[in-house]
């Protein structure tokens, strides 16, 4: 299972990574006047010796020595009252030289207490990331005012390699080390999102639904507390989602209603945030399946609401989508406000033309069928349903008059229509219409039904067009002999940038 954050979440650590000494490392900035954690004798001596350490690093040599010497001036035992009590001030600069002794080169990231310098029980064993979050949380707790810095601390490298570690892991299918490097980042810092969700891919991995899901909620709540996690909230929004949803897909009796309940309401929040137009495509959908599934339809304007109050904020695709989830709704006016923002942007796009002559039909506004059919049988001209709306508008328009020479002109063209639907021969379906932008290139599929008495072959000419309408590829393609009563598939492929629509030339 590859995670939803493979490709963000590194560039985002990477540009948030922070080195961690003075100079061209990037220092957090000084301490603001609200965090002061204390000048003993000790600190004061331990300062000098971090400088010593920085000064190295910035000469690109070792600094373990001057590390080691302030955290042996940090952990000696004093008899100096003043001194004793500034255990904020001691656990505030031995915090930071944890953080910078895991970042020397061949510096284990636990051992000994002696091996760092610790003055006292030299031989027990000390983990430093787990001593550094330890340091840091003393005087998180006694200077609330230090927090910032604070953090700035918690996210260096050492953190930022754990989290990379644990994402090319998780992406490697290695979940046991994923797991294991998730949990290392968490013991320095448990504010950003990044090792929840790395938690929660292993345990989708295991099937263990209810871990994964509280692990994606976990990040969720992690992302929001900051602007910059805005990429990472939405992914986990949507994992959290999928996940209820499989979840849903696997269950059974009461549990499966209050299930699917949960991932309706975990695509509903995350519609309204989608940046990705697949994505909220596929919430869209799989929230309606849900919701017609568990007979739960006063959730189906909750789920196209968001796209029909905007519709310039979304896609083709998620504005088709909450077309169709109006229309099941049984709300036609939504349905064609819906499908006229895509014809309007793009005049070309077959289903939106299609679903909106529909929705007129539907609407009980035949008199606006025709015009759009007009337009959707230039594109799709052997499609049997596409005639036959023409037939659904005349029969609208049929029984809204009274007079008689209307009458008859309005029966003269639905009986016209609907033989012409009914003889179509061939008769096409389009199954699939796929653009692939980063490729620069388009798909159209379908098969081709011969309605004839004897067997026939068929060429079908298409044209992919941009959003102008402008021919940026054809291709003719040859289906058959195909048996009568009998369809075959077909396959018409371009490679050009900018495809919107298609059209084909008619097929006799």
């Amino acid at each position: 299972m590859t995670i939803s954050l493979r490709s963000a979440i590194p560039a985002l650590l990477c540009a948030a990574a922070y080195a961690g000494l003075a100079g061209a490392q990037g220092t957090p900035a000084p301490a603001a006047p609200a965090c002061d954690p204390g000048a003993s004798q000790a600190v004061a001596k331990a300062t000098l010796f971090l400088q010593q350490a920085a000064a190295s690093v910035n000469a690109k040599q070792d600094a373990t020595k001057p590390l080691k010497l302030a955290i042996t001036a940090l952990t000696t035992p004093t008899k100096d009252a003043k001194d004793a009590a500034d255990s904020v001030g001691r656990a505030y600069y031995l915090g930071q030289a944890y953080i910078l002794m895991l970042q020397q080169a061949g510096v284990p990231a636990s051992g000994p207490r002696s091996t760092y310098g610790i003055a006292t029980q030299p031989t027990a064993n000390i983990d430093l990331l787990s001593a550094a979050d330890s340091a840091f949380t003393t005087v998180e707790k006694a200077q609330p005012g230090c927090k910032s810095e604070i953090e700035q601390w918690r996210e260096q490298k050492p953190w930022l390699e754990a989290v990379n570690a644990a994402i090319a892991a998780v992406n490697a299918e290695h979940y046991d080390s994923a797991e294991v490097y998730a949990r290392r980042a968490l013991t320095i810092d448990r504010k950003a999102p990044y090792a929840y969700t790395v938690l929660a891919s292993v345990a989708s991995s295991k099937k263990d639904y209810a871990t994964a899901t509280a692990m994606m909620r976990k990040a969720i709540e992690a992302a929001s507390a900051d602007t910059i996690y805005n990429d990472a909230k939405q992914n986990a929004m949507y994992d959290l989602a999928n996940t209820l949803s499989t979840q849903y897909d696997g269950a059974t009796g009461a549990d499966k209603a209050t299930i699917g309940k949960q991932a309706i309401e975990a695509w509903e929040a995350y519609i309204p945030v989608g940046t990705m137009d697949a994505r909220v495509g596929h919430a869209q959908a799989l929230a309606s399946q849900i919701a017609l599934a568990i007979k739960d339809t006063t959730e189906y304007a909750k789920i196209y609401a968001p796209v029909a109050a905007n519709p310039a904020r979304f896609g083709d695709q998620a504005l088709l989508n909450a077309g169709v989830i109006a229309t099941q709704a049984e709300k036609p006016d939504d349905a064609i406000k819906l499908f006229a923002a895509v014809v309007e942007r793009n005049p070309y796009q077959r289903d939106a033309l299609k679903n909106l002559a529909a929705s007129y039909v539907g609407a009980k506004q035949p008199e606006k069928v025709a015009p759009v059919v007009d337009k959707l049988v230039a594109l799709d001209p052997n499609s049997a349903s596409n005639w036959l709306l023409y037939a659904y508008g005349y029969s609208g328009m049929l029984k809204d008059t009274k007079d008689p020479k209307l009458t008859k002109a309005y029966t003269d063209s639905l009986v016209k229509y609907n033989t012409k639907s009914e003889k179509m021969t061939p008769n096409v379906e389009i199954q699939q219409f796929a653009v692939d932008s980063a490729a620069k290139s388009a798909t159209l599929s379908g098969t081709i039904e011969n309605r004839g008495a004897a067997a026939k072959s068929y060429t079908m000419t298409v044209e992919f067009l941009d959003k102008s309408g402008t021919v940026v590829g054809t291709q003719s393609v040859t289906v058959g002999p195909v048996a009568p009563k009998a369809s075959a598939p077909f396959k018409a492929t371009a490679q050009a940038a900018g495809v919107a629509g298609y059209r084909y030339k008619p097929i006799v």
